[in-house]
């Protein structure tokens, strides 16, 4: 019966040394002078340098360990990883994680909803990153796989989600770092939604799908984030983060700037539509990279100001 090869981190080497005297040998007197404290420096100097030497190849062996593999079957939680600087310990994401470039490159392991578990397995990852806890993660932790999960729906369930993604993989340092960057955007952001009085805050409409129409709530992260930028939200108090709505309930609430993240660019020519104050004021923003803002992601925080900027266009 074999058993499989364990890899070492560390190993222990015991070190005998043979006394050559004893140490009434080793200490005697010479012209009225003992030599023993030149002999035990020599000992001493060659016992540190041995020392050295196999903390050297201790070191060694552990940089020769090959990190974890991991898989990604989220866009969202890719973008953190490769955030982190995991690129390297990536070997598998979804067909939809296509952000950073460098990750469209990885291996294919299906897409988020229905992931081929039979690819995965053969990537033989050590750790799976999931947005759901469902039946995929529970297959792969029968088969002794680590599953992450994780769906940050808000800007603290984000900061959570990267915070803990660090710990896991070894990167706490670079985890804290990104998360202090992102803070500091929002507050930013929140400063400057402040000190704008409430009548100057646009009532927003933001279509994430089309068709038919969907949109989201304060209680998803883009919702909130729009919030962040001094935008009120018309279906702020939504039951649910993302879902369908009428064409008559948009037009009733007549939106003062539409987002739009659907691809739709013919919003404007859509029955009814004329009249709302946003398409008579040309005030519709198409936004074409429609991942960077629906993604609960770091990259989605970063285009805050830039969101900010093409809806408040008085500012420099």
């Amino acid at each position: 019966m074999s058993f499989p090869r364990k890899r070492e981190s560390r190993f222990s080497v015991v070190v005998w040394i043979r006394p050559r005297m004893s140490l009434s040998g080793i200490i005697r007197k010479k012209g009225g002078v003992f030599q023993s404290a030149q002999v035990m420096k020599s000992i001493f100097l060659k016992l540190s340098l041995l020392t050295v030497f196999l903390a050297s190849a201790a070191f060694a062996v552990r940089a020769e360990t090959p990190a974890p593999r991991i898989i990604s079957l989220a866009p969202s939680l890719t973008e953190i990883l490769f955030e982190l600087g995991l690129s390297e310990t990536v070997v598998g994401v979804t067909s939809y994680c296509d952000w950073p470039p460098e990750a469209a490159r990885k291996e294919k392991v299906g897409d988020y909803l229905t992931p081929a578990i039979e690819k995965i397995v053969s990537l033989k990852p050590a750790m799976v990153f999931s947005l759901s806890d469902g039946k995929t993660a529970r297959i792969l932790r029968n088969m002794g796989i680590k599953v992450y999960v994780s769906d940050p729906q808000d800007f603290s369930s984000l900061k959570q989600t990267v915070t803990d993604i660090g710990r896991i993989t070894g990167k706490p340092a670079a985890a804290s770092g990104l998360v202090a960057e992102l803070d500091s955007v929002v507050r930013g952001e929140k400063k400057r939604a402040a000190a704008r009085p409430v009548s100057e805050k646009p009532r927003l409409y933001i279509e994430t799908n089309y068709p038919p129409p969907w949109s989201c709530s304060d209680k998803s992260f883009l919702g909130e984030a729009a919030g962040f930028i001094g935008c009120r939200n018309i279906f702020s108090v939504a039951r649910k983060g993302f879902f369908p709505v009428s064409s008559e309930t948009i037009i009733r609430e007549n939106p003062d700037v539409i987002l739009v993240l659907s691809g739709d660019e013919n919003i404007a020519s859509r029955t009814g539509f004329a009249g709302i104050k946003a398409i008579k004021n040309s005030n519709v923003i198409i936004w074409s990279d429609r991942g960077a803002l629906v993604r609960a992601s770091p990259r989605m925080i970063r285009n805050l100001p830039a969101l900010r900027k093409r809806i408040f266009t008085d500012e420099e």
